[in-house]
């Protein structure tokens, strides 16, 4: 368990790691501001056994691309991202504070500036009082965008989203939650 985690400027990777039946956590706020590649990756595709918790959230908007694969976690923290590529076998990102009971928690917002889906699957995950933003360039080609708590938001605060969706691309809002699109 790290107690927080903060990378400087620069052109530079990052990777974090985690394999089958364990996780990686950081225990306070992580900032990262290289302007390389992020690679957040997991083993897990269908459990939560193997995972990354980012207790106090985490704030990925420097980065140049980030990969993601597996299962991303923060305690009723937001979640930033650039560039999304997901890969591997796709991946969940939440913000309730446990994947053993995802549904309940007051989550945080998951904001994503750019997402390719690259035909695989996200789940996300942003609690009552969360919501995932997208925003820019959003690719949901042959893949399945679910969004299981928290709303939807196509662009946010005057920043818009374009979304491509081609080769029988699927966008899902769980009952009792909303898609808003900010025309600005």
């Amino acid at each position: 368990v790290l107690g927080g985690l903060a990378t400087g400027t620069g052109a530079f990777d990052l990777g974090i790691n985690v394999g089958p039946n364990q996780t990686a956590v950081v225990g306070g706020a992580t900032t990262l501001q290289n302007n390389g590649t992020l690679t957040l990756q997991s083993t897990a595709s269908q459990s939560a056994d193997s995972y990354l918790d980012f207790t106090g959230g985490l704030n990925a908007t420097a980065v140049e691309q980030t990969v993601l694969s597996g299962y991303l976690l923060a305690q009723n923290a937001p979640i930033s991202l650039n560039n999304v590529a997901v890969a591997g076998t796709g991946g969940a990102i939440v913000t309730t504070g446990s994947l053993t009971d995802p549904y309940n928690g007051s989550g945080g917002d998951i904001a994503i500036n750019g997402l390719d889906m690259q035909g695989l699957n996200l789940t996300t995950l942003a609690g009552t009082n969360g919501s995932t933003i997208l925003t820019a360039a959003t690719n949901l080609s042959a893949g399945t965008l679910n969004t299981l708590s928290g709303n939807l938001a196509l662009g946010s605060g005057g920043t818009g989203a374009t979304l491509t969706a081609t080769a029988e691309a699927n966008l899902a809002v769980a009952a009792n939650y909303a898609i808003s699109i900010d025309a600005n």
